[in-house]
Parts: structure tokens; sequence; C-alpha cells
């Protein structure tokens, strides 16, 4: 098991390693081998004699997942290891971790409140809320079909917007604020009151057309904020007291927008989610 503390013992980065193998009577020589490679496989053989009180928060990390893995485990338990380490660092140790596990079949059940961690890492998500399951499958569809609004907050939808369904004869509508009201074919939730809009489904209009033609809905907005991000930037678009997170292209938005002016947006209706 790996804590989110760092547990290390006064000694050197090799003597803490070898530690679970001490205890488990191997030999000097296979301990040696065991602790070699278990440094190489994170990248910290280079700290085998440095003392382990010395060391840097991801360094420390590193040293107590060697140390979890010298004993070539079934099942690795990972307790939030990485909520100390800045984006660079968490991102490069999940890899690490990723391709050690999968090179020996080692399992892993790893525990985090930042569903990015689960989204790059895990092959299977389970989202508990006061202590209860509320979600179990791929982290895809956590994503972007969670369960209630409670599931679709902690794997960070973009837009949860409240909503009322409104049933005329034959068909459903989704009627949210501002006067934004689309037909919706989709399955519905027991009282459902949430309509969960991925920011990324949002795509500028192109053109003057009141509707497009593949029947994506419209709206239009002002923007009220860029921020820039790695290959997306996140742009508020703020219709009324209706405020939408939308993920467009860095470049694009860049070049082509800025606070302050008007946009026109649309999505397909077939990739909103209501819970």
């Amino acid at each position: 098991m790996v804590f989110q503390e760092t547990l290390l013992i006064n000694g050197t980065v090799f003597e803490n390693v070898a530690l679970p193998l001490r205890f488990r009577g191997f030999s000097s020589q296979e301990i040696k081998l065991r602790v070699c490679k278990a440094l190489s496989d994170l990248g910290c053989d280079h700290l085998a004699q440095r003392p382990a009180k010395l060391l840097s928060g991801g360094e420390s990390q590193r040293v107590c997942i060697a140390r979890a893995l010298v004993t070539e485990p079934e099942l690795l338990l990972l307790d939030e290891p990485f909520a100390s380490l800045d984006v660079a660092m968490r991102s490069s140790m999940i890899e690490e971790i990723r391709t050690v596990a999968q090179n020996r079949g080692i399992t892993v059940l790893m525990v985090s409140h930042n569903f990015c961690d689960v989204l790059y890492f895990a092959e299977r998500a389970v989202a508990l809320f006061d202590g209860k399951i509320l979600q179990d499958g791929h982290p895809e569809i956590l994503m972007r079909r969670p369960v209630d609004h409670n599931v679709a907050r902690l794997v960070g939808m973009d837009n949860i917007l409240p909503c009322n369904i409104e049933q005329v004869d034959e068909k459903r509508y989704i009627a949210l604020a501002e006067g934004i009201r689309f037909l919706y074919g989709g399955t519905l939730a027991p009282a459902a009151a949430f309509c969960c809009l991925p920011g990324d489904l949002l795509a500028p209009v192109e053109g003057h057309e009141d509707d497009p033609v593949d029947g994506r809905v419209v709206i239009e907005g002002h923007i009220e904020r860029i921020m820039p991000g790695i290959g997306t930037n996140l742009v508020l678009v703020k219709r009324g007291q209706l405020t939408l997170s939308v993920r467009l292209v860095r470049n694009r938005s860049a070049n082509h927008f800025q606070a302050g002016q008007r946009i026109r947006l649309s999505f397909d209706p077939d990739e909103v989610h209501v819970v």
C-alpha cells in the first residue's frame, strides 16, 4: 500500500526499499537484485545511497512506490499518492506505475479525488458518495454519462444546468434558463432535474443561419472570459444569468475570439445527458 503522505524511515533509499524483503527473510543477494530493479523501474536507481529523509516530495513518493512494488504484489493499493505533486510530476508517475503494473500483471486499486487520474489510469471506475456506490463502469462512461448530478460534479462535468422536462403529446423537451428549449429523445432518470453538457460538445456556429440543418441547438451569448490551457482554452460564455463553459481548440480561440465578443454556439441534443 502507498499512502498520501510519504512514510520513510531513517537510512538510505536502498534500506527503505529493502525493508519489506528483510521482513520476509530474503537473502542479501536477492534483496540487492530486487531493490535495484524496483528503483530502476521507477527511475530512481541513482538515489539508492541517498538519505531518504533528504529527498524531495516527488522523489520520496517514488521511493514509497518502489518499496510497495519490490515484493511483486498481486494487488497494489494507492491512497491518493499524487495529491501533493505538481501536474507534470503526477502525470509522469501515473504513467510509470501503469506501465510497471501492466508489465508485471499487478492489479492496482487507486483512490483519488482527481478524476483525471482515474481517466488516464484505470480501466474501471467506481464513484462513491456518502459511503455508497453510485456508479461503476468504464471511466469514460462516468465522464460522459454520469448517473446523477453528484457523479457529474465528481468527474468534473463542465456544464451541469438545472432544467425542466416538458411533455408535449409524444415529444419531450428540455427547458433551460434564458429561453433555451430543445427536443430530447434520450433516456431520463427518475426525477431528472439537471442537463449535463460537456464543454467540448459546444462549437462556434459559422455563418448566419438561425437553425443548422442537422438539428443542432443554437445558443447566442457573449464571451465573459477566456482561460488559457494546453491544447484547449476554457471559454466562459454568458447568456443572461446562464454561464456556459466551452472548450475550444487553443489556436482557434486565441486568434478568433476575445472577451466581450458576441458568439453563437451549437450542440447536438443527442449528446446531452439528463439526470
